[in-house]
């Protein structure tokens, strides 16, 4: 059996310079790809098994220090060799949707694996796990976790090979489920130091809970969203207090004929003043991974 990791070097760039450092033996997951060219942000396959125990035991370290910080490691044991698994995952970068379009799935991101494990048929996690015996990763809270691979599962032969096809109700899950990173990121752009002082547990229940409610007030547009969220981050969600909101809030924002965007820009300062920014609040949480 042999011990691999795979890392998301979008979210470390240039990681392959480190491994060269320590000759350690990886692999391009975007080899034979458009994307083969990208190593700096390239996924990358690490063979463990002979190293060192001096280097090896640097690199796992390492693995361990970037996985508690970003969701971009995952730890696998497999009897298939180096170049094996690597053909075997590169098959994965591309997923057949609804019609004859296709898109790179980034399940090497920790955030995404869950979700695409979820919502995968028997038939497509035995394809996808073929020859894998254990699968752990670090999720977005930097917890370690176990993708829950069954006695039946490992035992079983592959059935359905890559390309997969996704069908209409996979892909609008796997959509759903990215929603609440998507507008994360969209929020970095405009307050990225603030939300540096938020832990990501608590960021990203408050930033879902008030997106799932934006979306019942009929906000479906991205940048009315994130205008809903920044009134929400800026009064720890104390906003929907005011008179004024709840009188907003009461019916759909289809029903106004005045935007969410452009309201926003006319209520008073008070509203600003209803509870405390989301990061002053946060910091009785302490130290926790973002």
């Amino acid at each position: 059996m042999r011990d691999y990791v795979v890392v998301d070097s979008a979210q470390q760039p240039d990681y392959y310079r480190r491994l060269d450092h320590y000759r350690v033996q990886y692999r391009s997951l975007f080899e034979g790809h458009a994307e083969a060219g990208f190593i700096d942000i390239a996924p990358l396959l690490l063979d463990m098994t002979e190293l060192p125990a001096d280097i090896s035991d640097r690199v796992i370290m390492d693995a361990h220090r970037l996985g508690r910080t970003r969701p971009c490691i995952s730890l696998l044991r497999s009897d298939r060799s180096l170049d094996d698994l690597a053909i075997h995952l590169r098959a994965y970068h591309l997923i057949g949707l609804p019609g004859q379009q296709r898109m790179i799935l980034r399940w090497y991101d920790t955030r995404i694996l869950p979700v695409w494990w979820d919502i995968m048929t028997s038939a497509q996690r035995r394809a996808f796990a073929y020859g894998v015996t254990e699968w752990r990763y670090f999720d977005r809270y930097g917890e370690e976790r176990l993708l829950p691979l069954s006695e039946e599962l490992i035992r079983a032969t592959a059935t359905e090979f890559a390309p997969l096809r996704l069908t209409e109700s996979q892909y609008n899950a796997l959509l759903t489920a990215a929603e609440t990173d998507v507008v994360i990121a969209h929020l970095r752009d405009v307050i990225r130091d603030e939300l540096r002082r938020v832990p990501m547990v608590a960021l990203y229940p408050f930033v879902e809970a008030h997106l799932t409610a934006a979306r019942q007030h009929g906000l479906h547009d991205l940048d009315a969203q994130a205008q809903y969220l920044l009134l929400a981050l800026f009064t720890s969600g104390g906003f929907t207090q005011h008179p004024i909101v709840r009188e907003r809030l009461m019916r759909p924002s289809i029903e106004h004929a005045e935007p969410f965007a452009a309201w926003m820009t006319q209520i008073p300062d008070e509203v600003w003043e209803t509870g405390p920014p989301l990061w002053n609040s946060a910091e009785s949480f302490g130290e926790q991974g973002q």
